[in-house]
């Protein structure tokens, strides 16, 4: 009898345990998203910090962008996907508020500036972008007209590298990754002075948290949403950046 209750009391205490973990999938975006960084990146980092609030834990695992949310579809063992930039699987997903948000942007040669007011006026060039990463609004029904040539690439570093030996003539990424990868990686010290973003952005992205549909993740998700500001969010992400990520 004792066996049992000793047995029962692990069981239970293991569940609960289970209880307070996000098994999570995401993908690779260096230093806010990576397996292969402190914490797992910045703003894993960021919305562990807001999660420790509520005694959760992350479990997060890594896949191309556009693969990750179909495995977060269709395998019921991972509770959701983060960050998440489209509000696309409502019948599956419950979708935080956002927290963080960004540019979208071309960044060009200076010798090649792209001169451009409506998406359409990008027809004809070749973009660059990593593998997996979904297409913002526009340039996705470019590249469905196949009006847009895509180099696909699997990391920002080596889409720079690119644009600089001109196979691309503009590359599509996010600012602050941008920035942050010409500050830190010794390949692209050449082009520092080379690259440029243009003035006028595709988007401004803006991400949050999604969780599968249940009862019990909706609950989770209104103490998410009292707890997560973009503010602190980003106040999490700065101090991250500053104190891990070392510019050449």
């Amino acid at each position: 009898m004792k066996l049992f209750f000793y047995i029962l009391a692990f069981s239970l205490s293991t569940f609960a345990k289970s209880q307070n973990v996000f098994v999570l999938i995401s993908t690779e975006s260096p230093p806010f998203l990576s397996k292969q960084m402190k914490d797992q990146g910045a703003a894993i980092y960021a919305l562990n910090m807001i999660l420790k609030k509520m005694n959760v834990s992350t479990k997060i695992s890594f896949a191309p962008w556009r693969r990750a949310k179909i495995i977060a579809s269709e395998d019921l063992k991972i509770d959701g996907f983060f960050p998440y930039s489209a509000i696309d699987m409502k019948d599956n997903f419950i979708y935080s508020n956002f927290i963080y948000e960004a540019p979208w942007v071309i960044v060009q040669r200076k010798t090649h500036p792209i001169r451009w007011k409506k998406i359409e006026d990008l027809s004809g060039m070749t973009a660059g972008n990593v593998t997996g990463v979904e297409f913002r609004p526009g340039i996705e029904e470019l590249v469905d007209q196949k009006k847009i040539k895509i180099d696909e690439v699997v990391s920002d570093n080596i889409n720079l590298l690119r644009l600089g030996l001109e196979r691309v003539d503009f590359v599509m990424m996010d600012y602050f990754v941008y920035q942050s990868v010409m500050s830190t990686d010794k390949a692209l010290l050449a082009y520092k002075n080379k690259f440029e973003v243009n003035e006028k952005p595709i988007t401004i992205s803006r991400y949050g948290l999604a969780l599968r549909k249940t009862n019990q993740n909706k609950k989770r998700m209104d103490q998410f949403n009292q707890l997560a500001s973009v503010d602190l969010f980003a106040k999490h992400i700065e101090y991250y950046l500053s104190h891990f990520v070392k510019p050449n």
